[in-house]
């Protein structure tokens, strides 16, 4: 070979290893950048028998994302409180996901605290994201901890994502009796304190990419924020988290997916209920459900008839309707909320519409310390309010 080649490969060869150190670099830096915003808080996922997730205890920081920052603090056990409580402690439980941790709101504006200002006599606490993101968690979470009886349970179902792919993601297995036997969560992951997507991708040196490099760190973050990203460069029928549903479970057409949750549902209801407690869930719409929206939290290929999603509350109706069956005591937010009580950009509540959420469960607890002042059971189960 010539050495004026030789040379010249040699050349290139540096220029490309200097590439990736500088591309590594930039990573690492964004990475950092990124990890400040994304409140990392995480430790691990079901790293011991009775949490989903396990946050970081004692967490002091402030929470930057898409036209908020507020801050967060955690308690010694890793829950969004500015109090230390034990299980036995609690009157009034939460049990949900991004809603219910509180995200893109002070503490304070929480619906959960709205509503626990009004009965300070009880103590009112949230339990996300120790408890994991999906009813089937929740289920899990309240069977390992024996101590945990509230009088009363709100649990978050998300139309959203939590009746299609936060479900398909969970590997469960039942044992004897229906009960949780075990819970996997392999398409997730933490990095630095935030959560990213393990599910395969579509090619393998993508995978080891992510694995081996601050790069494919970096993209895996990316991925986790964005539906496009994760159809471009996930693994086809692959469980990936947050993936919007599909048309016929936004029309109502529940599938195997959807059943799995409301069974979750039932069997949350048995436990609290074996323990004297009284379990409320609070059907949360995405935001075009209430109005129109500027993001629609739906699939892209489902934006041009969000209108008919919208006024033919079908999913709704389906919900109310098996709730009904299975004696739940359901609420339909859509009927409380409108587009104002979103963020701009976000699909969650602003502090608007936790305020009209907690009033609402405010007036729930009211009714049931009416009735269990009264000597009776607590207030018999409905589909609506």
């Amino acid at each position: 070979m010539p050495a004026r080649t030789t040379l010249g490969l040699l050349l290139a060869t540096s220029l490309l290893a200097a590439g990736a150190l500088t591309a590594e670099e930039l990573a690492e830096r964004q990475l950092q950048r990124l990890v400040r915003g994304n409140l990392p808080v995480f430790r691990c996922y079901l790293c011991d028998d009775e949490n989903v997730a396990t946050l970081v205890p004692g967490f002091d920081g402030v929470w930057r994302g898409n036209g908020f920052e507020v801050a967060v603090r955690l308690n010694n056990r890793g829950f969004r409180e500015d109090f230390e409580f034990e299980d036995a402690d609690v009157d009034v439980a939460f049990a949900g996901d991004s809603f219910t941790f509180g995200w893109g709101v002070e503490v304070e504006d929480r619906h959960t605290n709205v509503a626990g200002r009004d009965h300070p006599e009880l103590v009112t606490v949230s339990l996300a994201w120790s408890n994991g993101f999906q009813p089937e968690h929740y289920e899990y979470f309240f069977d390992r901890h024996r101590e945990l009886r509230p009088g009363i349970v709100f649990a978050a179902l998300y139309l959203g994502n939590d009746l299609e792919s936060d479900v398909r993601e969970t590997r469960i297995e039942r044992g004897d009796g229906g009960r949780i036997d075990s819970l996997g969560l392999p398409g997730r992951g933490i990095f630095a304190g935030v959560r990213i997507t393990r599910s395969a991708y579509r090619w393998a040196w993508l995978a080891e990419t992510v694995a081996r490099t601050h790069v494919g760190k970096l993209l895996a973050v990316q991925v986790n924020h964005s539906s496009r990203l994760r159809g471009l460069l996930m693994a086809p029928d692959q469980a990936v988290p947050n993936r919007p549903n599909g048309l016929d479970t936004e029309l109502g057409r529940l599938g195997d997916l959807g059943e799995r949750a409301l069974e979750a549902l039932g069997r949350l209801h048995e436990i609290v209920d074996q323990r004297g407690g009284t379990l409320h869930v609070l059907l949360i719409p995405q935001n075009f459900r209430v109005g129109p929206a500027s993001h629609p939290h739906v699939a892209p290929e489902l934006t041009s008839r969000v209108e008919e999603l919208r006024t033919g509350r079908a999913l709704q109706g389906t919900l109310l309707d098996r709730c009904g069956h299975r004696g739940l005591s359901c609420h339909d937010l859509s009927l409380r909320l409108t587009a104002a009580d979103y963020m701009e950009g976000d699909p969650h509540w602003n502090a608007r519409g936790h305020r009209k959420v907690g009033e609402l469960v405010s007036g729930i607890v009211a009714a049931w310390k009416a009735a269990h002042a009264g000597g009776d059971a607590s207030p018999s189960p409905r589909t609506a309010s």
